[in-house]
């Protein structure tokens, strides 16, 4: 089978989620293509989009949570469409003939920028090829209730009430997790692990992660939970894609870190 996994240039979440997608589906024999759906759009459109999503993201959270959270509380009528998608529309032709000359059996994708199009795109064209959307928040996200997938897999299966109670029909959600890099789930000694990363042995162990372009004032967080936590207590805080730090060679460690079938962990160190 051919798939194509459309993701985003807003956010290293979904990307990863595609990541790990093709690695399974390849491994089980099936061909795969990843694409950004927003490159479909006019020249610099994806990276226009990109940049406009994160300055609001980064630099001014409070106006974005405000819209964010609005989004969350709109109710459209029948015949309404969001702004959002009708942005991503202009994608649509472009992608169709994308589409047509790649000869794909099923379309996937984590994001719900590429899903808007193509629900747009089987009103249009009349386009029969089945597509999938995997929701990567543990949350009914805003426009997930205006997308017509064939399916959506959701993180978890306690989600259905609020899955179904934005319209969405409950014999098509599928709650099957989010997508990961399998070496995310092998199990490594506490001991060792702490070793290896350089890390304290003794004490509890916060782990905050903020995201590929961050999510606010994660300093001001990790002193917060310092003082809520015991003395002997320390905060981990993974933020940012690290791919611009002065020093780190063009290709990061990461890409090599890998987990055969016995769970043995190779390139960590």
């Amino acid at each position: 089978m051919k798939v194509l996994i459309l993701t985003c240039n807003t956010g290293g979440g979904h990307n990863a989620a595609a990541a790990a997608l093709r690695r399974e589906l390849e491994s089980r024999g099936h061909t795969c293509a990843v694409a950004d759906a927003l490159s479909f759009g006019p020249k610099h459109f994806s990276e226009v989009i990109s940049h406009l999503h994160t300055i609001a993201y980064r630099y001014f959270p409070k106006i974005y949570g405000a819209g964010y959270r609005k989004k969350e509380e709109r109710v459209l009528g029948e015949d309404e469409t969001s702004f959002e998608y009708k942005m991503n529309a202009i994608c649509v032709p472009q992608l169709y003939r994308y589409l047509l000359s790649g000869g794909f059996d099923a379309i996937v994708t984590p994001h719900v920028f590429p899903a808007e199009m193509l629900t747009r795109l089987r009103r249009k064209y009349e386009y029969k090829k089945p597509f999938y959307f995997i929701a990567t928040d543990y949350t009914c996200s805003p426009c997930v209730d205006e997308i017509t997938p064939d399916y959506w897999v959701i993180p978890d299966e306690r989600l259905i009430p609020e899955f179904t109670a934005r319209g969405i029909p409950e014999d098509r959600l599928l709650p099957l997790g989010i997508p990961t890099n399998p070496a995310m789930a092998a199990h490594v000694d506490r001991n060792v692990a702490r070793r290896l990363l350089h890390l304290p042995q003794q004490g509890e162990m916060v782990l905050v992660m903020s995201g590929s372009i961050g999510c606010g004032p994660m300093t001001t967080l990790a002193l917060k939970l310092l003082r809520r936590l015991p003395k002997d207590s320390f905060v981990v805080v993974i933020c940012g894609n690290i791919m611009t730090m002065p020093g780190l060679p063009k290709k990061p460690a990461a890409v090599g870190i890998d987990v055969d079938a016995d769970g043995k962990i190779t390139g960590l160190f």
